[in-house]
């Protein structure tokens, strides 16, 4: 993370790489992302994600096994 201030003395904060925080666009040409800005689309994207998920124990990973010995292999 690094800060910047605009002109009227606002402070405005982004994620940026740690090579480019330290070396300058010399060490890193990778751009910078206003953290306000990541932050929503991330929160955003987790909202779609969790309201779209199976319902609790309708996921395939969450329906009990069945008992050891009862399922075979295929020949």
């Amino acid at each position: 993370m690094r800060t910047g201030k605009g002109s009227a003395g606002g402070l405005y904060r982004y994620y940026t790489r740690s090579t480019k925080a330290r070396q300058g666009k010399t060490g890193c040409e990778g751009r910078s992302i206003p953290m306000d800005r990541l932050d929503q689309l991330v929160a955003s994207h987790l909202e779609e994600r969790l309201a779209s998920a199976p319902a609790a124990g309708n996921h395939p990973c969450q329906r009990p096994r069945p008992p050891p010995g009862t399922h075979r292999a295929p020949p």
